[in-house]
């Protein structure tokens, strides 16, 4: 039989291994735990990275990159970002030739069939020629009219020199035209044409005589 100090001593070298034992055995469950939760964490992550719909580099050339760089150091974001402000800033520089109260002559919003119309009607008054084909059918009068405000203003076709055409107003049914005819006294006539699809063809169904100041 023990004695009461062994007794106790054993008791507590008991206890003592127990609580060693609980807290290795803590410790692992832990540790897996800590494990499976971070290999979740991570097949999510993948999950998630897998599903995002990436937008695709723009191609960059050697001397392109090299010139941005410079700058901009080599993050591919602000690459991007400083090419697409290049391209805008080379766009906003492109200006069009203009004249005092006329839209600018950029014709580039022009179709070739339309462009083909206002020509092919221009060409016929600088000519002296009858423009009257070019006028859709059961329209001539907006003609007659044209002529007479030409009149009133003591100009006629026969002094044209030129024209020229200045940027359109375009919907989906018709075209407004911008339109100023020179004479050869140096004065100007500025009409807006209104053309729209007659049958395969562009034709003017109306003839706006603009009347400022700067025409008397």
């Amino acid at each position: 039989m023990l004695k009461p100090k062994k007794y106790l001593r054993a008791k507590c070298m008991l206890y003592a291994c127990c609580m060693i034992v609980f807290c290795v055995c803590s410790s692992c469950s832990r540790k897996s735990s800590d494990v499976h939760n971070s290999c979740t964490l991570r097949e999510e992550a993948v999950i998630l990275e897998s599903r995002i719909s990436w937008a695709k580099e723009l191609p960059v050339s050697a001397q392109e990159y090299n010139s941005i760089t410079k700058d901009v150091g080599k993050d591919p974001v602000l690459i991007i970002l400083s090419q697409e402000l290049t391209e805008q800033a080379s766009a906003s520089v492109l200006k069009y030739p203009s004249l005092p109260n006329f839209p600018e002559l950029d014709v580039t919003a022009y179709n070739a069939a339309q462009k083909t119309a206002i020509d092919s009607f221009c060409q016929a008054l600088l000519k002296n020629d009858s423009p009257d084909k070019y006028i859709m059918s059961g329209y001539t009068y907006t003609l007659v009219l044209f002529r007479y405000n030409l009149e009133k203003q003591k100009l006629s076709f026969r002094d044209m020199t030129d024209y020229v055409l200045g940027k359109p107003f375009i919907n989906e049914n018709e075209c407004q035209c911008p339109v100023r005819l020179f004479f050869n006294d140096e004065t100007h006539a500025d009409i807006n044409l209104y053309i729209a699809k007659s049958g395969p063809n562009w034709k003017i169904h109306q003839i706006e005589y603009i009347i400022r100041e700067s025409n008397k």
